[in-house]
């Protein structure tokens, strides 16, 4: 169930970080220096380095072979999400949930894109409704895989 939900959040990462722009991707060892590089920035509290940095992140995690690499990708994107959500920047506080779908870390993205949102910037009102569709796939997918578990339960009971 959890993978399920994982999986698909995963590829709704992928759409929502094609609305932001970031520079060209550069050759993968060019990219790991470079993250590096936007982790140091971003823990300084430049949050555009915050985005960087997840973006990067995000794909190697995709491309991860091992689960221990995937797992350690994770808490490095996990880490540079939130400090750029604490920050208050949008695109970071809406990958920490689209990374980490818990309810707390819905609710921080929505408001601070709804409070984006609410002072006319358009890119955080294009970023909310990316949360919100994400936040109902999320909701389906669990009322989905609860009918399933309780059907498998029930044709199990007799």
């Amino acid at each position: 169930m959890r993978q399920t939900t994982t999986l698909s959040i995963l590829g709704f990462t992928v759409a929502f970080l094609s609305l932001i722009s970031f520079e060209t991707k550069a050759a993968p060892a060019e990219n790991q220096n470079q993250v590096s590089v936007w982790e140091k920035v971003c823990n300084q509290g430049v949050t555009a380095a915050c985005r960087k940095a997840a973006f990067v992140l995000e794909e190697r995690m995709i491309e991860a072979d091992i689960a221990e690499e995937e797992t350690a990708l994770r808490t490095r994107l996990l880490g540079v999400s939130r400090l750029g959500c604490d920050k208050g920047d949008v695109a970071s506080c809406a990958q920490l949930y689209f990374t980490d779908s818990t309810t707390e870390n819905l609710k921080t993205a929505k408001e601070t894109a709804e409070k984006s949102c609410s002072k006319g910037k358009s890119e955080s009102c294009k970023i909310l409704n990316k949360i919100n569709e994400a936040a109902e796939k999320s909701a389906e997918i669990t009322e989905a895989d609860l009918s399933t578990f309780e059907n498998f339960l029930a044709s199990n009971r007799r």
